[in-house]
Formats: structure tokens, sequence, C-alpha cells
């Protein structure tokens, strides 16, 4: 009996102590589910025509699959780091993986209706990887953008219990997620074309 009560105890612990990354990923996952409903909806619709100008336009060159996937994903990042300079932005914040979720979704959704079993493959080799290094990046961020934000509530309120805040740490992994996901953009820019031959769309 205590010891079904002290594992009760320590998963509570667990999930509160990791709720902002179970919050971020149940966005992600519902950004998934309706990116999927989307474009089973709108499959062969106006919109579907504009998603495949999209994705065939940015296959192009090295450099236009580099830019492409660096400006989404880098601009989806730089609302999150505003986010968490907000007074309010903490309650926003799971926007963002939902953001990321919903692409993803989409585009595996087009490339599995347009290309069946070549389009599972490309998925599963320059799809999903990309997508889950930068979720993985940007529910970290998320994290530190959430104290942060939640941080400049609790000064604006007056709380006599927070302390000031730690700038240069908080700039220090902004950096660093910058940094990660630069080269994420770039190694699937790179593999992109060196496996490109195998699954040619």
């Amino acid at each position: 009996m205590q010891d079904s009560i002290k594992i009760k105890k320590d998963l509570s612990q667990i999930i509160v102590g990791n709720k902002d990354y179970i919050y971020s990923s149940m966005f992600y996952l519902a950004g998934l589910i309706l990116g999927a409903f989307i474009f089973r909806i709108t499959n062969n619709s106006a919109l579907s025509k504009l998603i495949e100008i999209i994705i065939k336009s940015t296959q192009t060159t090295f450099s236009a699959v580099f830019l492409n996937r660096f400006f989404l994903y880098f601009s989806i990042y730089v609302l999150c780091v505003l986010l968490g300079m907000c007074l309010i932005g903490f309650p926003l914040l799971n926007s963002v993986p939902f953001i990321i979720g919903l692409e993803l979704a989409i585009k595996i959704s087009y490339f599995y209706v347009n290309y069946k079993i070549k389009g599972i493959g490309f998925s599963l080799l320059m799809i999903i990887p990309e997508g889950a290094a930068v979720t993985t990046v940007l529910i970290y961020s998320i994290k530190t953008s959430t104290n942060l934000s939640k941080k400049i509530y609790a000064l604006s309120k007056g709380n006599g219990n927070e302390i000031g805040i730690d700038t240069k740490e908080y700039f220090k992994q902004y950096i660093l997620y910058a940094l990660i996901i630069t080269a994420i953009s770039l190694i699937n820019a790179l593999i992109s074309f060196l496996i490109g031959g195998i699954v040619k769309m």
C-alpha cells in the first residue's frame, strides 16, 4: 500500500515538474492531428495546389532548401523569444509547437497522398527527423521563455519573493538554441542533396 502511494506521489511530482514540456507536447500533437485533417479535407482543392507550389518551389537548390527551413523555423523561434520577453507571453507560448505540428503534418500528408510509398520514405528520411529535432529545441526554448515571462509578470506585480532576472543566462540559452536551429537547417539541406537521388520526387 505504501509502495503504491509512493509511486503515485513520485509520478505526480514528475508530471508537475515537467508540466511545461507535457503541455508543449500535447499542443504539438494537436497540431499534427489538425494538420492531417486539414490536408485531408482540402485535398485537390485550391489550398492543396498552393501547398504543392510552396513545397516544390523550395526544393530547387541547396540554398533554397536551407533558407526555406531556416527562415521558417527561425521566425517561429523568434516569436517564442519575443513572447518570453512579454509580460503576458507565457499563456501564448504553446501556440509555437502547435504551429510546428500543423506544418509538419501538412507536409507529410502531401508526400503520402501524392507519392505513396516513396512519400513515406521521404518523410521518414527527411521530414520527421528534422521536425523532431526542431520541435525538441523549441520545446526547451519554450520552457526558457515561459520562465522568463513568468518572472517578468511576477516582478511587474511587485512579488516580494521574486528576485531579479539573470539576463545573461537567458541570452546564452537563446543564442545556443538559435545556433542549433541554424545547424539543423544546414544539415537538412545537405542531406536533401546528398540522398536526393534516392528519394527523388
